[in-house]
């Protein structure tokens, strides 16, 4: 099984030599369907960060790509929608300040939706997302699809 590793600096916003630049976030669980309404509404009043100032890193296996990136709230504030060429995921951070954290991406590849999820384990250290490609053992060169 091969497998490759990538991450950004969260300090200096470096990318290492095949990430590309992610912009927005949003952390883990419940895969509940993202409405347009709630996008519109997330994306008006919503925090926007972008995972390289928070860190990530994302590696590989032939069947699944996993992004990590420190998690902001609960698996119970996370809505997502996952479709073969998307995954938009809401969460609300908690805290003396709620805040809503919007996050939309287009996959380097295609994924099969009813497999990807997205979680925080229990010491909520960091977030996962993982997606299962449509093609196993195609090695992605980023995580995000490059502009055409």
């Amino acid at each position: 099984m091969s497998r490759s590793m990538s991450s950004i600096d969260s300090l200096g916003g470096r990318a290492a030599a095949n990430t590309t630049r992610v912009e927005g976030l949003a952390c883990t669980e419940n895969r509940a369907h993202v409405a347009d309404a709630e996008r519109t509404v997330a994306a008006s009043t919503s925090s926007r960060l972008s995972l390289e100032k928070l860190g990530y890193s994302w590696d590989q296996t032939d069947d699944i790509v996993r992004i990590y990136f420190p998690a902001i709230a609960s698996s119970k504030n996370i809505k997502c929608d996952f479709t073969a060429e998307t995954c938009a995921l809401t969460a609300e951070a908690e805290g003396q300040r709620p805040k809503v954290f919007f996050f939309e991406l287009t996959p380097f590849a295609g994924i099969d939706p009813q497999k990807c999820k997205v979680h925080v384990p229990r010491h909520r250290r960091h977030a996962v997302l993982t997606l299962t490609k449509q093609e196993p053992s195609r090695m992605w060169e980023s995580v995000r699809r490059p502009a055409r």
